[in-house]
């Protein structure tokens, strides 16, 4: 998905996130998005921004009318906001670590969208409840979810859903009775990537373990 780009840290003792490898702590970093215009593109926080606004992350990096939808991880519900033409977000939601959201562009350009906040350098624990839930990894690197602690911990018959922002479509896996994944290619999460997961058992509350040395 060429429209998710590579995860970059700056500033704490000049550490640099770069792929799987993280050094020191404290560390600041953002990812970027490439946000196309009449495209959607399914993101997620994973980093902590303090429980951040719409208009802290995305600000008016986008054109006027267009719009968010945030999935409601409580309600099961999206949740939707529409950057107006006076460059604010109505309403203006707050995004936490960790959740996941579609961005629908205005216009027909391409639009970068920079992603920030503190990469987090303990475990990250995910709820997964029963059947579907849009989410992210909870840490800002690429990442094949087959190697994840969610693909351990979810049950078979369980499934994963990631949008290609390049087709404007999905890709699907499934956890087989045998335990495997099943699907074309692998599922790698970007360091942006927001993905569905449709847990096909009773809610769990898995623990992430940190995918780099802090």
């Amino acid at each position: 998905m060429k429209k998710i780009i590579a995860t970059a840290a700056m500033a704490a003792c000049a550490a640099v996130v770069t792929a799987q490898t993280v050094t020191s702590a404290n560390i600041v970093g953002y990812t970027k998005v490439e946000a196309v215009g009449g495209e959607l593109t399914l993101v997620a926080l994973n980093f902590d921004a303090g429980s951040a606004t719409l208009q802290d992350l995305l600000g008016t990096d986008l054109p006027a009318l267009s719009g968010v939808f945030l999935w409601d991880k409580g309600t099961g519900a999206y949740v939707g906001s529409t950057l107006n033409t006076r460059g604010s977000w109505t309403p203006n939601l707050t995004v936490n670590t960790g959740d996941a959201f579609w961005v629908s562009t205005a216009g027909s350009g391409t639009n970068e969208l920079i992603l920030s906040g503190e990469v987090i350098t303990d475990d990250v624990v995910v709820t997964l409840p029963a059947g579907i839930v849009a989410t992210g990894y909870g840490y800002p690197v690429e990442k094949d979810f087959k190697d994840t602690q969610m693909a351990s911990d979810l049950p078979s018959l369980s499934g994963i859903f990631l949008w290609d922002a390049d087709t404007q479509s999905y890709a699907a896996w499934s956890k087989n009775t045998r335990g495997s994944w099943v699907g074309t290619g692998d599922p790698i999460l970007a360091p942006s990537a927001g993905f569905w997961v449709d847990n096909a058992g009773s809610e769990v509350d898995v623990t992430e373990p940190v995918p780099f040395t802090p």
